[in-house]
């Protein structure tokens, strides 16, 4: 009868009773889960009409013989791989739980399909734990590792002083869980809403940054996303640097006009007569401020506005704009 039962119980269990069952249907192989303790065991064929066993086959159920391949310390909320020789059942867990925590105890888990590791991450307090690898059957723990949780650190390495809206680079070492920022903002700031610009740390160790407009002192911080928590900063001095260029407000289309210039006098930096719709380092013409203090520039030959730039190069940042009309 289709609705006949294949069942595995206790060798020596009376026939009323029934452990893990499949009904028998129409096929002819099926599977069963064998029992999570070790021992003695009957296959019975029970059919469905008067719980009549007609068929017995008796079957040894042993203690799986697996072993964990896992780190025995990790990083606080960091992700671990968690291998082993062999699977049981794809249904089973890679468990992380603390150290004596009861068994039924299952906080962080995956499931271990058919993959031979699991990758799973490890808890955000620091302490001892053990991974645990935990049969569907019965809840059971089959093999325990001892894993140290160490807290998270981090690093971040920038310019002590920058110009204000220049491009700087920013490197850290860190974590590096999905979600984790570094980011800029002003010193004493605690809240993430505070923060000015950003960058991904997930699997990055590098970004650029804008300086903020405003002169004054920031920090750069690592932030966790798990927590909020801020594990690393360092201070950084927005500066303005003065600059000035001296030209005609008007001239004629084509004349060649002179100007000066204050500066910086970077060894890179430049004075760029450009379009007002070009951008900050595209320009018509441009020189070296090594050039001198005065210098000369032919203007278009079509009416129009342009602009003399002083351009800080090393930083990528236009100190100060002075507007030529074209007539």
């Amino acid at each position: 009868n289709a609705k006949d039962l294949v069942t595995i119980v206790p060798a020596g269990a009376k026939d009323d009773v029934l452990g893990n069952s499949h009904r028998a249907r129409e096929d002819l192989e099926l599977e069963l889960t064998a029992p999570a303790e070790p021992g003695l065991y009957e296959l019975r064929y029970v059919l469905v009409e008067g719980r009549r066993v007609i068929a017995r086959r008796a079957v040894e159920v042993r203690q799986p013989e697996l072993e964990l391949d896992a780190p025995a310390s990790v990083v606080a909320g960091s992700d671990l791989e968690v291998g082993r020789n062999d699977t049981v059942n794809s249904k089973d867990m890679i468990v992380i739980a603390p150290m004596n925590a009861p068994d039924d105890d299952m906080p962080i888990r995956r499931r271990v399909r058919d993959n031979n590791v699991v990758t799973i991450q490890a808890p955000l307090e620091p302490g001892l734990y053990e991974i645990r690898y935990v049969l569907n059957e019965g809840r059971k723990v089959l093999v325990r590792a001892p894993l140290e949780v160490t807290p998270v650190s981090a690093e971040i390495s920038a310019p002590r002083e920058v110009v204000a809206g220049a491009d700087f680079s920013v490197s850290w070492t860190g974590p590096g869980r999905r979600g984790d920022r570094v980011e800029i903002a002003a010193a004493g700031s605690d809240d993430a809403a505070d923060a000015i610009a950003s960058a991904d740390a997930f699997r990055e160790n590098q970004a650029r940054f804008a300086a903020p407009v405003q002169a004054g002192l920031y920090e750069l911080r690592y932030r966790l996303k798990d927590t909020g928590e801020f594990i690393a900063r360092t201070s950084i001095e927005v500066i303005t640097v003065a600059a000035s260029i001296t030209a005609p407000g008007s001239a004629a289309a084509g004349a060649e006009i002179s100007i000066s210039w204050t500066g910086p006098a970077g060894a890179q930096d430049r004075i760029a007569l450009a379009r007002p719709d070009q951008s900050d380092f595209q320009w018509i013409e441009a020189r070296k401020v090594s050039d001198g203090g005065e210098m000369s520039f032919v203007m278009p030959d079509q009416p129009g506005l342009v602009e003399l730039r002083y351009l800080d190069v090393a930083n990528r940042v236009i100190l100060t704009r002075t507007p030529v009309e074209i007539e």
